[in-house]
């Protein structure tokens, strides 16, 4: 079901992502995903504003991290195939972006069950991680820990 949240921040950016303003920010270039249909998830990552635009200097991280699911989608394609539902670890998740981005992938483009597991060793970048779920409904799909991880005892090295 989709939150009032996200029906609000779709609206706000149909408004604001005009035929113009894609044809002049996007070109020819078509993402997987797109700023209007997948806005909560670009608000939840804080690339995208309350009013619906992307700032010039989050594009690059937008066309950066849709370029990381054009690489990825094969493989995910595949793990679709193979188990039901995808199980995926994200050691070391850092501010869940990957996490995020595959987890919305699954449930929205591909319309499958997800369980993911984000891990990293900073307390306070787990709870915005947390939050960011709870923002696009993904809560019963994503769990966060803190969590040391090692490698042969060297230990949390991020």
């Amino acid at each position: 079901m989709q939150s009032q949240w996200s029906r609000e921040i779709r609206r706000r950016a149909a408004e604001y992502w005009t035929e113009q303003r894609c044809a002049h920010l996007l070109g020819k270039r078509m993402p997987i995903l797109h700023p209007v249909s997948d806005a909560p998830l670009w608000r939840a990552m804080g690339l995208m504003h309350a009013d619906g635009s992307i700032p010039a200097e989050n594009m690059r991280k937008y066309w950066q991290i849709c370029h990381m699911l054009k690489l990825l989608r094969p493989l995910l394609d595949d793990l679709v195939q193979l188990q039901s539902p995808m199980r995926i670890v994200d050691a070391g998740c850092g501010r869940s972006y990957l996490t995020l981005l595959i987890a919305w992938y699954a449930r929205q483009i591909l319309d499958v069950p997800i369980q993911m597991l984000g891990i990293d060793c900073n307390e306070a970048i787990i709870g915005q991680c947390r939050r960011r779920v709870e923002m696009i409904d993904l809560a019963d799909a994503v769990r966060f820990e803190v969590a040391e991880l090692s490698v042969d005892g060297l230990g949390c090295a991020w």
